[in-house]
């Protein structure tokens, strides 16, 4: 820090990887903490293998299932379509990871 106003994480410079994952991600923390994530949506067991994931493949695929959750029953088409994407993205990681 010597010769800086801001650590590395906080200065603008500093920031690596902002890229969709990392918005994604603290955009998730933020609904995290205020109590906005769904207990059974959290649960599932797609979003836990996803926990296990990169925040390059786990928060873009965790915030499109929180975003299709309130309306799964009404859209089940999408929901169908979103739990397949996130599905898909646990296996890619896993067949990557071997």
């Amino acid at each position: 820090m010597r010769g800086r106003s801001w650590c590395q994480a906080h200065d603008a410079q500093g920031v690596k990887n902002a890229g969709p994952g990392r918005i994604a991600a603290r955009v998730l923390d933020a609904m995290g903490k205020n109590g906005l994530l769904p207990a059974a949506l959290v649960q599932l067991d797609v979003w836990q293998a996803l926990a296990r994931t990169g925040m390059n493949t786990r928060a873009p695929a965790q915030l499109a299932l929180v975003l299709a959750w309130a309306t799964r029953d009404q859209d089940v088409g999408r929901w169908s379509s979103v739990w397949r994407a996130a599905l898909g993205a646990v296996r890619d990681h896993a067949a990557s990871s071997r």
